[in-house]
């Protein structure tokens, strides 16, 4: 898949593993979702608001953004059958 050769990272729908690979299910699915790619990035807790789970200065790799992207996707809206 030409995401996946641009560095995005591929799902399918709330059942699908996140695990990044690609099976034959997802492709034949309904249900897509893709996160462009990111680069590694430095991350910094902000002193005036929540920092989640990170404290002072640390580094988050690409995938493991896309997958928490992918994460806080998945918990905000609710799967739906379709017609």
């Amino acid at each position: 898949m030409i995401g996946q050769e641009a560095g995005c990272y591929i799902t399918g729908g709330h059942d699908s593993p996140r695990d990044g690979e690609v099976t034959p299910e997802i492709l034949l699915g309904r249900k897509y979702f893709i996160v462009r790619a990111i680069a590694d990035t430095e991350v910094r807790s902000d002193p005036k608001g929540p920092s989640r789970h990170l404290t002072g200065k640390q580094t988050e790799k690409g995938i493991d953004a896309q997958r928490r992207i992918a994460e806080e996707f998945y918990a905000t809206v609710i799967d739906v059958a379709p017609n």
